[in-house]
């Protein structure tokens, strides 16, 4: 099948704005296998006496055993209530918390100098507790679809995966992104990557108003959904060309700035999140463009918070894992950060302020990491719940962010992101109580994809050193 969606890929390149082929990063020669990481034998599984924070926003449920058969989870209810007989391995649940898996809706493969991460990346993010991931914009996009149909299938270890092309951008951003000369040109482009199966089409900063257009109507008219990183276009008016998700919260807003031609991206807009403020009318407007669009914000505040030289930078426990190269850039970033101004300002701030107004305002606020610096798969995402917790929102609240909210982005809620019996047995537990010890996210016991039991510590182990190497 990998060879298959290779060659199709390969036949139906699209192309760049000097009419050139793009080039596609072939697919890796297989993913890890299963077995090596597996806790123990497939079969029916009891987890009991266990806390339930279930995904929905709802409060924590306390002492609840659920049964998971066949990939599904099949019963819920109180200890006391649920007995079951017959051939079934007990898993004890006391003192532990079960979580939906994470939906990371904006989790690359790869990560700035590494394209190719699939390996890594399927075990760091199955440890983490992250069972889905959406890729916002692929650098190797055959290798996510292998990927996709490895998880899919479990003929392979992988996260479930909604995939995407290459990214879609305009004159004068890198080349290696697709920018089309036409508007003829750009729905070719959604044509071609549609017949791979990709889900999603990524528009990237620079991406012209009449190409975006182009894409996200010829996208929707094969199925596909548009996620955008945005600048020369505005989050409103993006909103009303029908885009599914914008990336990145207030960074990515262009809407703020002063003076801004229509249709230009004129830098970054870092410099102006100490000025906005999530309370005001012109923030609120915003909000409101996108709730009655249906138009989602994937957060990620992860990555957003490496910018500022004050703020979390990473810690040992997670650097080891890099290649030595990367540890390398990650010890000179600290360097140089460490000679930086340390003067706080209200940007992140205000950055945590903007996503949970959207969220008070009924926006659908979802939750990825972006992969890149000392922000790694499953790592990143973990991050991310107690940054949700600073912003001010619940235990309950941040869950729902990164996992029902995260499979209603990529459009499997009847199927994922939620502690519900009927749903796919995608779920974490972790050591400790959620609610009263937010550091219980980052001790996942066992993770269960479909079902199956792994291992976090066999999926890490092996790893140091090795995050970048191609």
């Amino acid at each position: 099948m990998r060879q298959l969606l290779r060659a199709v890929v390969l036949s139906v390149i699209g192309l760049g704005s000097a009419g050139t082929a793009l080039a596609v990063q072939p697919a890796p020669d297989g993913l890890d296998p299963v077995e090596p990481y597996l806790a123990f034998e497939e079969g029916p599984v009891l987890i009991e006496h266990v806390l339930v924070l279930d995904g929905t926003g709802a409060p924590a449920q306390p002492d609840m055993s659920v049964l998971l058969e066949d990939g599904r989870i099949t019963r819920l209810a109180p200890s006391s209530e649920l007995d079951v007989s017959g051939s079934v391995r007990r898993v004890d649940g006391e003192g532990r918390t079960l979580i939906p898996g994470i939906v990371g809706a904006h989790n690359h493969t790869h990560m700035p100098g590494a394209p190719l991460l699939q390996r890594a990346a399927s075990r760091l993010y199955l440890a983490g507790g992250v069972t889905t991931i959406r890729t916002v914009g692929a650098a190797s996009p055959i290798a996510d679809l292998a990927m996709a149909e490895a998880a899919e299938t479990g003929s392979a270890l992988s996260p479930r995966v909604a995939t995407s092309a290459p990214y879609v951008s305009g004159p004068g951003d890198a080349p290696v992104m697709v920018q089309p000369a036409s508007e003829d040109e750009a729905r070719a482009f959604v044509r071609r990557w549609a017949e791979t199966g990709v889900g999603w089409i990524k528009l990237y900063r620079r991406v012209e108003p009449h190409i975006a257009a182009a894409v996200i109507d010829e996208a929707h008219a094969h199925g596909l959904r548009v996620a955008g990183h945005l600048c020369s276009l505005t989050f409103e008016e993006a909103s009303a060309l029908g885009i599914d998700t914008i990336e990145h919260g207030l960074v990515s807003a262009s809407d703020f700035l002063a003076d801004k031609p229509e249709g230009e991206c004129i830098g970054g807009t870092v410099p102006n999140m100490a000025h906005v403020d999530a309370g005001s009318d012109a923030a609120q407007r915003v909000f409101a463009t996108l709730v009655e669009n249906g138009t989602a914000l994937v957060s990620t505040l992860a990555i957003v918070e490496s910018r500022f030289a004050y703020r979390y930078q990473g810690e040992e426990r997670i650097v080891r894992y890099l290649a030595p190269a990367f540890q390398e850039a990650y010890e000179a970033r600290q360097a140089q950060l460490s000679q930086s101004a340390s003067e706080t300002d209200a940007s992140f701030d205000n950055a945590l302020a903007f996503e949970r107004a959207f969220f008070e305002a009924g926006g659908l606020l979802a939750a990825g990491i972006d992969p890149g610096r000392h922000n790694l798969p499953g790592f990143g995402d973990q991050r991310n719940y107690a940054l949700f917790l600073e912003a001010g929102f619940s235990p309950a609240e941040a869950l729902q962010v990164m996992t029902l909210n995260g499979a209603r982005v990529v459009g499997r809620e009847d199927e994922l992101g939620s502690v519900e019996a009927g749903k796919l047995a995608d779920l974490v537990l972790l050591e400790g109580d959620l609610i009263a010890d937010p550091q219980a996210i980052t001790r996942p016991v066992l993770v269960f994809l479909n079902g199956r039991a792994y291992d976090p510590a066999a999926l890490l182990d092996g790893l140091e050193g090795q995050v970048g190497l191609q």
